[in-house]
């Protein structure tokens, strides 16, 4: 397997390539010892004052109190470890395309999800830009049909989100691995809007 990293300037980015599958995965760098540790102190102190008023002013010895104090360490241990660790695109050529989520706790994987398109229903891959709070941001979409004709958009790197050369990069790698009637279509379609368009990649869909 050969995993390059195709921009110097967003190394949390890298595409796995093998003859079985390419994937495109986006690490969460962010997510530094040091800033994982100041999160789980914070978290840490905040149950601890909870754990107290809980315990000493608002329930007396009994079930309630256990329980209360069982639910609170519980959601303490959900949040601490179900931190985004790394998301994925991964495509399975001639069978689809599969989004993938990790969480954990630093590096430490915990738990997963993921969702297959085959290329039975994929119907286009998109860059599309939403509003973001106050700001324009970039994502990158799978489009899809349902039974009934509507269109659906599954969004890759849902949580993190990365930045529009990273977005880029995977557009344009990916398009060998595409359905070659889906390729066609989008090379039309960047053609028809590179006149109206300051990036023809930009394309087909709006929210």
């Amino acid at each position: 397997m050969q995993r390059i990293y195709p921009l110097p300037s967003h190394l949390e980015f890298s595409i796995s390539k093998c003859p079985q599958y390419r994937e495109y995965k986006l690490e969460n760098k962010t997510a530094s010892a040091r800033s994982q540790v100041r999160r789980v102190t914070f978290q840490a102190f905040l149950l601890t004052i909870s754990l107290l008023a809980w315990n000493f002013y608002l329930t007396g010895p009994g079930p309630t109190r256990y329980t209360g104090t069982t639910i609170l360490l519980s959601l303490f241990l959900r949040n601490v470890c179900s931190g985004i660790v790394h998301e994925s695109l991964v495509v399975i050529p001639c069978h689809g395309i599969q989004i993938e989520t990790h969480r954990g706790f630093l590096t430490k994987v915990l738990s997963s999800s993921r969702e297959f398109i085959p290329f039975s229903v994929f119907e286009d891959l998109i860059i599309n830009e939403a509003l973001y709070g106050w700001n324009v941001r970039y994502y990158i979409a799978v489009l899809t049909q349902s039974s009934t004709g509507a269109p659906i958009l599954r969004v890759g790197f849902p949580n993190m989100l990365p930045h529009f050369p990273i977005l880029q990069e995977i557009y344009t790698d990916i398009q060998d691995l595409l359905p070659r009637r889906q390729v066609h279509r989008n090379n039309h379609l960047s053609h028809q809007t590179a006149a109206t368009l300051i990036n023809p990649i930009l394309v087909v869909y709006r929210i």
